[in-house]
């Protein structure tokens, strides 16, 4: 299962078109401070943050600026329960025949 990414410079109507991305927008962030962990993401649908989401989306692209995760989700060996729980979520979706796509954005660009 490929989960390679591609580098994006910035996020605007531009790159968007360029770099072929239709559908669903997910942007996650996270943050380590004194020792505490925390961890966010928003869901984009035409320009609009949205809070549902529906079955029949078929194009998902998910923006981070950890290339540490995206490293992860890369390895085969990875045994972090997280990164095995959201490759299968990616292998289901792929056999659903919906297109998940990563992107890396560079930190407070997006």
């Amino acid at each position: 299962m490929s989960t390679e990414y591609e580098y994006l410079i910035g996020l605007n109507p531009g790159t968007l078109k360029e770099h072929h991305i239709v559908g669903l927008l997910i942007y996650t962030d996270g943050s380590k401070i004194d020792g505490k962990v925390g961890a966010a993401l928003t869901w984009w649908d035409q320009g609009r943050e949205s809070f549902r989401h529906g079955e029949k989306e078929r194009s998902v692209n998910i923006l981070s600026d950890s290339t540490s995760s995206f490293n992860l989700l890369k390895s085969p060996s990875a045994t972090h329960l997280l990164a095995i729980d959201l490759k299968r979520c990616i292998r289901q979706m792929r056999e659903e025949n919906k297109s998940v796509q990563f992107f890396w954005l560079k930190a407070r660009v997006g």
